[in-house]
């Protein structure tokens, strides 16, 4: 699932198609890009522009997701070129679009709604800005029973903003792509 959703995440990237459907679907969405017809300019997964980080319309993607939390996410070294005041995340490597060591992905500044149905938790709404690397961050590899990782920045708060009383540093919920004008974070720092 993860290679085909790689090549799916790939293929709308260069093709300025975009990809909505849920990973399951990868190869009925392959099939569907292979012949459609597209734009030649070029377009993010989500539709925002990866190498700015500009901010996303939003697809209306849906996942099943697991949620954890890491430190030292305030520092422009982070996989986007750019970190920001905020609700922020690192995602899995197959949503994120590239692996490691090979620039921004086109998840770079796509927006997310993240719900759990952990009592204690809160639905908040986060931005891209970090890949979350399938070697050796087996959550990240995804974790079972769920399509993708988002790892939350500690350090912006947003943690501890999704698990809220929960009393826990994992749960598991749902990754709903949405327009970043819902999310309340500052600009990109480079």
């Amino acid at each position: 699932m993860q290679l085909t959703e790689f090549i799916v995440l790939a293929f709308a990237a260069s093709t300025s198609a975009r990809y909505t459907a849920h990973p399951k679907e990868a190869a009925a969405v392959v099939r569907t890009l292979s012949n459609s017809t597209t734009s030649t300019s070029q377009e993010s997964v989500a539709g925002s522009d990866s190498s700015s980080g500009s901010d996303s319309s939003g697809t209306g993607g849906s996942y099943t997701a697991s949620f954890t939390q890491y430190t030292n996410c305030k520092t422009p070294a982070l996989a986007c070129g750019y970190y920001n005041d905020g609700y922020t995340a690192a995602v899995s490597q197959a949503l994120f679009g590239v692996g490691p060591g090979a620039g921004p992905g086109p998840a770079c500044g796509t927006c997310w709604k993240l719900s759990s149905t952990t009592s204690g938790t809160n639905s908040i709404v986060v931005k891209v800005n970090n890949l979350c690397p399938d070697d050796g961050n087996p959550l990240c590899a995804q974790a079972l029973d769920t399509d993708v990782n988002f790892d939350l920045c500690a350090d912006t708060g947003t943690g501890s903003a999704l698990f809220g009383s929960s009393g826990t540093e994992q749960v598991n919920g749902t990754a709903v792509s949405v327009d970043c004008s819902e999310w309340t974070g500052g600009p990109n720092i480079s």
